[in-house]
């Protein structure tokens, strides 16, 4: 017979089994939870967003960032960050974001390498050691080098040209019934805006000059929906009145054109195109005109000075610059006009733009200065087209680098005996083009034109400027680089 001690004995067995198994139980889902987040914490960071992917980019590309799933140590991450070839930059931080900014345009024709490796995240629970970041490495390929100029031989005869120098290759945008005599690129490089003659009119001449784009199959922005080279669109016809000079606004949104009315002269002014809409005229007339680098103003040349004419809502009030006579160009920083002025003794004086009406002197030469290209990398340099000057021949066209800093005019380039040379810098700050043209000796009508490139002068303060000859490529005119 069982004791009263036993049954109570008895009785209780089931309920330490189950306190067991739920001891046990507990103790078993606490070691996972604290082995999930050991594990979490010692788990490697990861990049997990690269703004930059797959993306060739261009001199308009400012920056990329780097998002990391967990917050870093900021100053391991920079210090491990590497690109390349050197890429130029500043890094700042915004939560566990990472912000790249060029201070220099990367180089076009390159592939970059971006790479982080052993950086640390930003750890302090549980006295562990921060965890080392999973290796991170992207290509970041440019843009291809590319020139386009009017062509002057064989099938190429007045059409506009693509040499693509990274891939060696050539391609005609226009046809043969178009002779082209102008043309600007748009700032992704998608498309040209240019002035024709159409040869099928009977009355093709100067007179019919009409306005037209042309895809040139560079499609670094719109991937989604590649447009082939070689589609032209016409924008302005000549019906009513002569087209003459334009200029396209650096966005690529507004174009600015020379008109006159075929019916009376008189009528003579600046319109303006906006997104495709119908021409609007500024009732303006203009000796020369281009628009700011901003995009929202127009600078005109008049017969007593230069005026800054309003384009959109947003731009400055009306501002005039009085008794100048040309426009050089646009400081690259702070889009300051580089303005020119005759003087009755036949010097030129150069100032740049300060407060709105106000001038900063720059200097007085002896030089006929034509047209200027800035310095992308030293914006107090000007590469300056210009004929004589100081110690010169008063008929030699010239290449100097005009320093805004010092008013130092240094001519380093002699050219042949042709004074319509335009100067036109590379995005990349690394070359200038320019064409020449040679008349023949034994044949007078016929010239010979060519396009060359010269690789931007390394001017050090206290050393000697490091100048490089210019190169000759091939036959042609008017070589513009492409954004």
């Amino acid at each position: 017979m069982k004791s009263e001690t036993d049954a109570k004995v008895t009785t209780l067995k089931p309920k330490h089994r189950f306190d067991t198994i739920a001891i046990v139980t507990m103790i078993s889902l606490m070691g996972l939870i604290v082995g999930a987040v050991s594990a979490n914490l010692l788990s490697a960071p990861r990049v997990v967003e690269y703004s930059w992917q797959g993306k060739p980019i261009g001199a308009g590309d400012r920056g990329f960032s780097l998002t990391f799933d967990s917050p870093m140590d900021r100053d391991s991450v920079e210090a491990n960050l590497q690109i390349d070839p050197d890429l130029p930059g500043k890094i700042s931080w915004s939560g566990n974001t990472l912000f790249y900014t060029l201070t220099a345009p990367p180089q076009y024709g390159e592939t970059y390498q971006v790479q982080l490796r052993g950086a640390k995240a930003l750890r302090g629970e549980w006295g562990q050691e921060s965890p080392r970041i999973e290796s991170f490495q992207a290509e970041l390929p440019t843009r291809d080098r590319i020139v386009a100029y009017l062509g002057t031989q064989g099938e190429e005869q007045g059409k506009i040209v693509l040499y693509n120098f990274t891939q060696d290759r050539r391609e005609l945008l226009t046809p043969g019934d178009l002779t082209v005599v102008d043309f600007q690129p748009y700032p992704e490089g998608d498309r040209l805006l240019f002035s024709a003659i159409d040869s099928t009119l009977d009355d093709g001449n100067l007179d019919t000059l009409q306005l037209y784009t042309v895809t040139t199959g560079l499609n670094y922005t719109n991937a989604e929906n590649p447009q082939p080279p070689g589609r032209i669109q016409r924008l302005l016809d000549a019906s009513q009145y002569r087209n003459l000079k334009f200029d396209l606004s650096p966005d690529g949104n507004l174009i600015v054109v020379e008109r006159v009315n075929r019916n009376n002269t008189q009528d003579t002014a600046l319109w303006v195109i906006r997104d495709n809409q119908l021409p609007r005229s500024l009732g303006t007339q203009a000796v020369d005109f281009t628009i700011t680098p901003d995009s929202q103003s127009v600078a005109v040349v008049q017969e007593n000075g230069v005026s800054l004419l309003p384009l959109t809502p947003e731009a400055p009030s009306l501002e005039f610059y009085r008794n100048y006579q040309g426009i050089l160009g646009f400081t690259p920083d702070t889009g300051e006009m580089l303005l020119l002025r005759v003087g009755a003794n036949g010097t030129r004086s150069l100032a740049l733009t300060d407060d709105p009406g106000e001038t900063t002197p720059i200097l007085q030469t002896l030089a006929d200065i034509r047209n200027c290209e800035f310095d992308l990398m030293q914006p107090h340099l000007a590469y300056c087209f210009q004929i004589g000057g100081e110690n010169q021949s008063p008929r030699q066209p010239l290449v100097a680098a005009i320093n805004l800093k010092q008013g130092e005019n240094l001519p380093f380039i002699g050219l042949s005996n042709y004074p319509e040379v335009i100067l036109n810098m590379s995005p990349d700050g690394v070359a200038l083009g320019f064409d020449q043209v040679v008349p023949q000796p034994n044949q007078p009508d016929q010239l010979e034109a060519n396009l060359w490139i010269l690789p931007t002068p390394n001017f050090r303060p206290n050393r000697e400027p490091e100048i490089a000859p210019p190169e000759r490529l091939f036959p042609g005119l008017n070589p513009v680089w492409i954004p």
